[in-house]
């Protein structure tokens, strides 16, 4: 069974790529450690229909992202999201 999850971290990495564009996030935990999450988007129609570009995120740039976590490895955690929202940004991404 899925579990949603949300996370909030600053962009490592922003491959806006067919199936699915790919957030990398740093994301700080509780306890102080640092764990690395990608953050998978809808299809690249989607996200442009809700007013996504390449450039809408950059390394640097804190965003939210919510959505099914997909397991993870290690340090690496996943999630597909449902939505996805910079800071500065009111906007969702599918």
């Amino acid at each position: 069974m899925s579990q949603l999850v949300t996370v909030k971290g600053t962009v490592t990495e922003f491959a806006w790529d067919n199936p699915h564009p790919m957030i990398t996030l740093e994301v700080r935990t509780d306890d102080g450690k640092t764990e690395k999450w990608l953050v998978g988007g809808p299809a690249i129609n989607r996200m442009e229909a809700n007013g996504w570009t390449k450039t809408t995120v950059k390394p640097g740039d804190v965003i939210t992202g919510t959505g099914c976590a997909c397991g993870g490895r290690g340090m690496w955690r996943s999630i597909r999201a449902a939505t996805a929202v910079p800071a500065d940004v009111a906007r969702g991404i599918g």
